[in-house]
């Protein structure tokens, strides 16, 4: 009997937590839905995305055909002192106004003229008179031989003054070295001098220094001179 009841109560007991522990289950709460975006502010993200590289992808390599074609140029032609004042029929005419002489004129006729400007012209014109010869040219003789001649112009007439032949030294861009030897077989020879640099800071100029007067500056004029019309 005792064990009956002692079974009977078993029973009893677990058909009291059977509803406890077998009882429905809360349902679970499902996830809110994401916060949708609206479709024009995705279009404004992408666009401004669209350019750039993604975080693990590597920037795209430059093709050949987006690089910029180099420009092609033909070689540099470089001339030098020497082409430059031997260049063919091309004379150097004597420029007053650029030249040292000037300087000197100046002070010397203001000192005469003083605020005359009629005395001061006439004056300038006596001391730019002084300079017989008018311009030069570098050039070979009928035996192919260089040569520096001086000239003076005296309206379509054309005087060599000084004819002097001549080896060249040394030859750069700005400037070159001529070498007179011989006689001066000119107009008016005199006496031959030692070397002499000219320099040329540009294709239509050259320079050189006097040892009388100073710096005398040349312009290059085309067709001045020409064999038919030197005496």
């Amino acid at each position: 009997m005792r064990m009956h009841s002692l079974v009977v109560s078993l029973i009893g007991l677990s058909a009291l937590a059977l509803p406890a522990c077998g009882g429905s289950q809360p349902k679970a709460e499902e996830p809110a839905a994401e916060k949708s975006t609206p479709p024009a502010e995705n279009a404004k993200k992408d666009d401004a995305s669209a350019g750039e590289p993604k975080k693990d992808e590597p920037p795209k390599a430059e093709t050949k055909s987006d690089a910029k074609p180099a420009e092609s140029s033909g070689p540099e032609v470089k001339r030098t002192a020497k082409d430059i004042i031997t260049a063919p029929e091309v004379t150097f005419m004597f420029n007053f106004n650029d030249s040292e002489p000037k300087e000197k004129a100046e002070k010397t006729c203001t000192a005469q003229a003083g605020d005359d400007a009629k005395k001061m012209a006439l004056c300038m014109k006596k001391e730019s008179g002084k300079f017989q010869a008018d311009g030069m040219q570098f050039k070979k003789d009928k035996d192919g031989e260089w040569t520096w001649v001086t000239l003076r112009r005296k309206g379509s007439t054309i005087t060599i003054l000084h004819n002097i032949h001549i080896d060249f030294g040394d030859d750069s861009a700005t400037s070159v070295v001529i070498k007179p030897k011989g006689k001066d077989t000119g107009k008016q020879p005199g006496k031959v001098p030692g070397e002499v640099k000219i320099d040329v800071p540009n294709e239509f100029e050259i320079a050189l220094k006097d040892p009388t007067y100073g710096r005398m500056v040349y312009e290059a004029k085309i067709g001045i001179m020409s064999s038919d019309k030197a005496q």
